[in-house]
């Protein structure tokens, strides 16, 4: 509806705005990281909160195994670690997307009882997002 449509357009202006404002030297590291890491995290999120539906979100919560979480991590962690030279920047946007992780399973899951796929896709919007934030309160810092 109406409050979907208004969520997206801000989520793509705050993106696109991060995204802008990052300095060119870290620019390949900061959409590399801003897709990897959100993307690792709703496995997290998927297996913490279980499925609300039989949807598609809630088939793919009932699929994961450990090994999912442990493999993802893996390939996540080699990718930002090969791409990323600024090592505490990545540690925050982390920090931050695991606290974006916990209250969104206790959020949805209080909502829902769980996750559904539109959860998943929130959640990388807002990983996304804080993960760009991070990064340019880190250049700002450093600078």
């Amino acid at each position: 509806g109406t409050y979907g449509t208004v969520a997206i357009v801000l989520s793509m202006l705050l993106r696109w705005r991060g995204l802008a404002a990052i300095e060119s030297d870290y620019i390949l590291a900061a959409c590399v990281v801003s897709q990897v890491i959100p993307r690792t995290g709703i496995l997290y999120l998927a297996a913490w909160a279980g499925p609300a539906t039989s949807g598609s979100g809630g088939s793919f919560a009932l699929g994961l195994r450990a090994w999912h979480l442990i493999g993802a991590t893996l390939v996540a962690g080699i990718l930002v670690a090969s791409i990323w030279p600024p090592m505490p920047s990545v540690i925050w946007a982390v920090a931050a997307c695991g606290l974006i992780l916990v209250l969104l399973k206790f959020y949805f899951h209080r909502r829902l009882g769980g996750i559904t796929g539109d959860c998943l896709g929130a959640a990388v919007q807002f990983q996304e997002i804080a993960i760009l934030l991070t990064l340019l309160v880190w250049m700002g810092s450093a600078s």
